[in-house]
């Protein structure tokens, strides 16, 4: 039973850390291409580049 919970957590953990990760990389998606559609200058959207992959690096230690 006690294996049970454990494996279940994991399953848990492993599945919030996905959503975490698809989430984000739907935002970065999403505010590139609004960015690209909008014809920003290139400082914003290095800027939020910087920030995306900032917050990328700092939920996905994998992703640096």
């Amino acid at each position: 039973m006690a294996s049970m919970v454990v494996f279940l957590y994991r399953l848990q953990f492993c599945a919030m850390a996905m959503a975490v990760i698809v989430i984000v990389i739907v935002i970065v998606i999403v505010i590139v291409i609004v960015a690209s559609m909008l014809g920003t200058s290139a400082g914003f959207a290095r800027g939020v580049q910087r920030i995306a992959h900032k917050v990328a690096s700092e939920k996905v230690p994998v992703a640096k």
